[in-house]
């Protein structure tokens, strides 16, 4: 695997409310990789909550206001996007 890339960017979502957010993992050639393990993080569980990781999707919970970096990892290589609860 050569990159992971977390869509969307960032996700502008209200306290209470959710967003998924969606890894793409691709090879050196460009390809697009699927049934690899990810495993996703939040930089801060006070703005949001992982309410369930399915693969290479996510559902986050927004609880309090702030902003989260959310990181998906898969062999090693990791990509990034943000949530912001205003």
């Amino acid at each position: 695997m050569a990159t992971v890339s977390v869509t969307p960017d960032t996700a502008v979502v209200a306290a209470g409310d959710t967003a998924t957010f969606f890894a793409t993992l691709r090879d050196a050639q460009g390809n697009i990789l699927s049934g690899r393990p990810v495993a996703w993080t939040l930089s801060d569980s006070l703005v949001a909550r992982i309410e369930g990781a399915f693969g290479q999707t996510v559902v986050i919970r927004a609880v309090g206001s702030g902003s989260s970096l959310i990181t998906a990892t898969s062999e090693g290589k990791r990509g990034s996007g943000s949530v912001v609860v205003p």
